[in-house]
């Protein structure tokens, strides 16, 4: 059902995407569109990564303000999640390389550890139970690298292939499975210690929302 819904997503932003780089009376319209589907997620990265507020959203007003103009020369992008992505995070960088041109307080930027946090669960159990496993899955989370967050959440929540994850952290497609195999082996040993009662439970969240019976 997931990949069924992924791929009608995908199809739909295609088709957005031919329209808005090669026909001009559609431009707004398709822009609108990438636009709404791209921008929270993108937000999201940003501050995941730890990025300021104000830094995530002068980064991606740049990153759409580039793919506007540059519209012309896109039409050979395949992978349009991944290209946003890779262009969102460059201006990210760019805005501590000049700093002293874009206002931007060093302080307030902290990259030493990618955020990936469960704060909500599926209503499948009594709220108390649910809190406790948030609790614990977050512990678990808290374990990974910080390299280790990243494609866990590019994978599993942003839902993109190997390709697409090797393309945005410059690494090659072989790294990147090493690097998501490496993530769910580590949630997995970790989870041995938690007691009976909540094994169960636990491992159908972690394989829900990150796919560990998936690899």
């Amino acid at each position: 059902m997931m990949n069924t819904m992924q791929s009608t997503a995908n199809n739909l932003i295609d088709s957005y995407w031919e329209l808005f780089v090669t026909e001009d009376r559609n431009t707004d319209i398709a822009f609108s569109f990438i636009y709404n589907h791209y921008s929270q997620n993108l937000y999201d990265y940003g501050i995941r990564l730890g990025y300021p507020e104000y830094v995530c959203k002068d980064a991606m007003h740049d990153t759409f303000y580039h793919l506007y103009i540059a519209r012309k020369k896109l039409s050979a992008v395949d992978k349009k999640a991944s290209y946003l992505f890779k262009t969102f995070k460059n201006k990210l960088i760019d805005t501590t390389r000049t700093k002293s041109n874009r206002n931007v307080n060093i302080d307030q930027i902290d990259l030493s550890d990618f955020s990936i946090k469960i704060t909500a669960l599926d209503t499948i159990i009594d709220e108390e139970t649910t809190e406790r496993l948030v609790v614990l899955v977050n512990n678990l989370l808290s374990n990974l690298t910080s390299h280790q967050k990243e494609v866990v959440y590019l994978r599993y929540m942003q839902n993109m292939s190997y390709d697409e994850i090797a393309s945005i952290l410059n690494i090659t497609n072989d790294s990147a499975r090493k690097l998501v195999y490496r993530s769910l082996e580590s949630l997995r040993n970790k989870m041995l210690g938690v007691n009976y009662q909540d094994l169960f439970l636990l491992f159908w969240i972690i394989s829900y929302y990150f796919g560990v019976s998936s690899i």
